[in-house]
């Protein structure tokens, strides 16, 4: 039997209901129902105190629970259906503060925040969602600068000796993405696209990458679009040609992009 609860978050300019139904529940203790509620209201409401409010009525959340995991959440992923949905293969027993300080979560709802694209663009949502849980996380106090630093710096360096081992065009890559495992590289590719993309919209707009997807949300937010046309809009957004620009830049790039330790350093103040 699914439970069914509404989050209702008020900000200063708006306010929006989110109405959530859960599955899988029913497999957990009260206590650790409870946990995960706790969790996914969490979680929403961190992404939105950032990103701004989630444009959606209705989110569905289906349960996974594991009696085994090295890790709090091994997998999840979002379906892209009549009700939009994140599925969660969570380990049963993880606490509270931990479930709180895994990154998958707020990576899953940012994908909430922009369309589902074809294959071949699945660099830019990956990216986006990459960059942003880091982001969200760091300006939620989850983490500290340093280990955003850290984090990024590392990821940055898997995706370099990805690109050694899955060799083409970025875009092909990403179309082959679960079929050869080049995660690293489509990921952080694809993130370090968005880090480009939010220096250049400090220096010349004096705008930042999570103003633009805030302001995405209230214009333009589609649950499936063309990757071309999300880039146009973020253009629009930023008054600006510099997603456009990268873009073309990167769909074709068959190198890894340097990303210096001063750049990371500058998008964490």
């Amino acid at each position: 039997m699914k439970i069914i609860f509404i989050l209702l978050f008020v900000f200063s300019a708006s306010s929006w209901s989110v109405e959530i139904t859960w599955e899988g529940l029913n497999t957990f203790s009260e206590s650790q129902q409870s946990t995960m509620r706790n969790w996914v209201h969490f979680g929403l409401k961190t992404n939105q105190t950032v990103l701004g409010d989630l444009k959606i009525h209705n989110l569905h959340i289906d349960f996974k629970g594991l009696y085994f995991a090295t890790e709090p959440v091994p997998w999840a992923f979002v379906k892209r259906e009549n009700v939009e949905a994140i599925e969660l293969h969570v380990y049963r027993y993880a606490s509270l503060e931990r479930l709180k300080k895994d990154w998958t979560l707020y990576h899953e709802i940012v994908h909430l925040y922009h369309p589902r694209f074809a294959t071949e663009h699945f660099w830019i949502s990956e990216g986006l969602a990459t960059y942003l849980q880091n982001i969200i996380m760091m300006k939620a106090n989850i983490i500290t600068k340093q280990e955003f630093r850290s984090r990024l710096s590392a990821g940055f360096e898997r995706g370099k000796q990805s690109t050694r081992k899955h060799i083409g065009k970025l875009s092909s890559i990403s179309d082959e993405m679960w079929s050869t495992k080049a995660y690293q590289r489509v990921y952080w590719s694809g993130a370090a696209f968005f880090l480009e993309a939010d220096l250049a919209l400090r220096e010349k707009n004096n705008k930042t990458l999570v103003e633009v997807i805030q302001n995405y949300q209230n214009c333009c937010r589609k649950k499936s679009d063309s990757a071309a046309h999300f880039i146009e809009a973020l253009d629009a957004i930023s008054q600006s040609a510099i997603f456009s620009t990268l873009f073309a830049k990167y769909r074709n790039r068959q190198d890894f992009p340097i990303v210096s330790a001063e750049q990371i350093r500058q998008v964490s103040q």
